[in-house]
């Protein structure tokens, strides 16, 4: 019986999959857009975190709790010292 599909995974491919579009999105924010490098960081592992609790989630129930995690990102983000620059 040959495996399921999802166990079929190459663990050390997907991980450097990640980490390599973890970077280049953080090397693309910080250079290129010219945003804080602490602030893509910590976007980048906000999102890792709630991509593990929303997959987590649809194992569990059929709720989604991507929606509600924008008001802690954003107090998260305020804590760590951003601030919004108005357009002048």
């Amino acid at each position: 019986m040959p495996a399921e599909d999802w166990k079929r995974v190459n663990l050390t491919r997907l991980i450097l999959w990640v980490v390599f579009w973890a970077v280049a999105v953080i090397g693309i924010g910080s250079q290129v857009l010219a945003q804080p490098i602490w602030f893509v960081t910590a976007a980048v592992a906000l999102v890792f975190l709630f991509v593990l609790v929303n997959g987590i989630s649809a194992g569990i129930s059929d709720s989604n709790p991507i929606s509600s995690a924008v008001a802690p990102v954003v107090f998260i983000l305020a804590a760590l010292g951003l601030r919004i620059r108005a357009w002048a």
